[in-house]
């Protein structure tokens, strides 16, 4: 019975936890994490050295040549900031110096053509 008690109060604080962040991460129909920031619903998507974002409203992709974008990854003890640059339509990408580690936290900053600027991790 207390094991039940215990497993039932730690089911109930993680999901409190995920509450307070007030941010849903999503699977995005690139199947990358996908997070709303900056009024625009913003997919990350992650290869060996390459990060990309794909910026769009209500589903349609829009245009990045004004937004600005800087994604730091910090794995362990080493930390690297990526500067995001508009590529295709409705995408940012930016190339790392080294291979990127499974379960670095990635965090970014987006500023919006109007300055509205975002941080979300992933």
């Amino acid at each position: 019975m207390k094991a039940f008690v215990l497993i039932a109060a730690l089911f109930l604080l993680s999901n409190l936890s995920q509450a307070q962040d007030g941010r849903d991460i999503v699977t995005g129909p690139h199947d990358g994490k996908m997070q709303e920031i900056a009024d625009v619903e913003v997919e990350l998507l992650v290869s060996e050295r390459e990060v990309t974002l794909c910026l769009c409203r209500q589903n349609a992709p829009i245009d990045t040549s004004n937004y600005k974008a800087i994604v730091t990854v910090v794995s362990g003890a080493s930390r690297e900031q990526i500067v995001l640059r508009p590529t295709t339509a409705g995408r940012l990408g930016g190339s790392s110096t080294s291979a990127l580690r499974p379960y670095s936290v990635l965090s970014l900053e987006l500023t919006s053509p109007s300055g509205t600027t975002g941080t979300i991790r992933f």
